[in-house]
């Protein structure tokens, strides 16, 4: 089953990654390999996250987010 990310979080990773506004986030595409966000855009993800989300994230926790919904995941549940 397919689930969807946060309406928020797919759209940071849409305007960050320059991809179509219209392409669907699902929690299972590898951020790297399927959306083609590099270490630095992830980065540049989690600051927007935090910022239009007002959540934290450790810079530990983020080299294990490899999928938009490991991203989900640690916002709807913080450590």
């Amino acid at each position: 089953m397919t689930r969807s990310v946060h309406p928020t979080i797919a759209a940071i990773i849409r305007r960050v990654g320059e991809l179509p506004p219209d392409l669907d986030i699902t929690a299972e595409q590898h951020l790297r390999d399927d959306l083609g966000i590099d270490s630095l855009k992830l980065i540049d993800v989690v600051v927007h996250v935090e910022e239009e989300l007002g959540v934290a994230i450790e810079d530990e926790q983020v080299p294990r987010m490899a999928t938009a919904g490991d991203l989900d995941r640690h916002v709807a549940e913080p450590a």
